[in-house]
C-alpha cells in the first residue's frame, strides 16, 4: 500500500500478531507512520518519510521489526513488554530525524530482546538509547553524525537491565560516544568510537558493576570517562586523540587493567573543564 499525505497518524493496529509489510508512508501528520499496541507484531519491509512522530512505534510482546526505513522526523519506539527472548530489531534504518528526535528508543521489561544491525544516521538527538529492566543487547549497529541539536550522544544505556553492547560503532557525535547514564552491571564491549566531541565512552556517576573491555576509542576530551561512585571494570581498551585518554574520578571504585592509555588523570576530568 502507499499512504500518502494523512493527517492523524499512517497505519495504526490494537491486536495481537499484526503483520506490517512493504507499506510506503509519507508526510504523517499529527501520529506516528506505523503505530501498534499489541503483541508478536510483525513489521517488515516498510519505507516511511516526513513522520510527525515516530516512524514505528511498537508496544508488546515479541516485536519483530526488521528491513525497515524511515527518514525525517522521528525514528523508531519499541517496547517490548513480555516475551522478549523472541524479539529481535533488525536491519533498519533511521536518518535525518528532526529536533529532539532519537533514532532508536528501545526499552524492555524482560530479558532478550537483540537489537542488531541497524543503522542511525543524521540523527539530532540520540542515535539509540536502550532503558528499562530487562537485559538488551544491542550489536553491530552503526551511529553515524549524530546530535546536531543539542550535542547528544550516538548510544545512551540507562535502566538496571544489565544491558550489552557488543560491536557498535560511532563514526561522528557532537558529544559523547557512549554514555552510560545510569544502572547497574552494564556490559560495553569490542564497540568503535571515531570523532567523539566530548568522551569516547562516560560511564556516569553512580553507575554500578560497569565491564569497559576491549572498546577503541577516539575522542576530543576523555577517551574513557568514569564518574563519582561508578563501580567496575575497565579492561583491554585503546584511547587515543583525546586531551586525556582515561579519565577516573571513582576514588578506587572502578578498577583499570591492560589498557592501552597514554594519559590518565583522576580529576577534573576534561570533559568537565570549560
Amino acid at each position: 500500500n502507499t499512504i500518502k499525505h494523512v493527517d492523524e497518524g499512517g497505519i495504526e493496529v490494537s491486536g495481537e500478531r499484526a503483520v506490517i509489510e512493504k507499506n510506503k508512508i509519507s508526510i504523517v501528520e499529527d501520529g506516528e507512520c506505523i503505530d501498534v499496541d499489541g503483541g508478536n507484531a510483525e513489521i517488515v519491509g516498510n519505507s516511511m518519510d516526513n513522520c510527525d512522530q515516530f516512524g514505528v512505534k511498537v508496544d508488546g510482546d515479541a516485536p519483530y521489526v526488521a528491513k525497515n526505513s524511515v527518514v525525517g522526523i522521528g525514528g523508531y519506539l519499541i517496547h517490548c513488554s513480555g516475551d522478549c527472548a523472541n524479539g529481535l530489531v533488525s536491519g533498519n534504518r533511521a536518518s535525518d530525524t528532526g529536533q529532539d528526535a532519537d533514532g532508536f528508543v528501545i526499552s524492555a521489561d524482560f530479558n532478550g530482546l537483540r537489537v542488531e544491525k541497524n543503522r542511525a544516521e543524521r540523527c539530532n538527538d540520540r542515535g539509540f538509547e536502550v532503558a528499562g529492566d530487562g537485559m538488551i543487547t544491542l550489536a553491530n549497529n552503526l551511529a553515524r553524525d549524530i546530535g546536531g541539536d543539542y550535542g547528544e550522544a550516538c548510544y545512551r544505556v540507562d535502566g538496571n537491565g544489565g544491558h550489552l553492547l557488543e560491536g557498535n560503532s560511532c563514526d561522528s557525535t557532537h558529544s559523547d560516544g557512549f554514555q552510560i547514564e545510569s544502572g547497574n552491571g552494564h556490559i560495553i564491549r569490542k564497540n568503535k568510537v571515531v570523532d567523539a566531541f566530548e568522551d569516547g565512552i562516560d560511564v556516569g556517576n553512580g553507575v554500578t558493576n560497569v565491564t569497559v573491555s576491549d572498546n577503541k576509542v577516539s575522542a576530543g576530551a576523555s577517551g574513557i570517562e568514569v564518574g563519582v561512585l561508578a563501580t567496575g571494570n575497565v579492561t583491554g581498551n585503546t584511547a587515543t586523540g583525546g586531551r586525556v585518554d582515561y579519565c577516573d574520578e571513582s576514588a578506587g571504585g572502578v578498577t583499570a587493567t591492560g589498557n592501552k592509555f597514554d594519559t590518565s588523570v583522576a580529576a577534573p576530568c576534561a570533559s568537565d573543564v570549560d
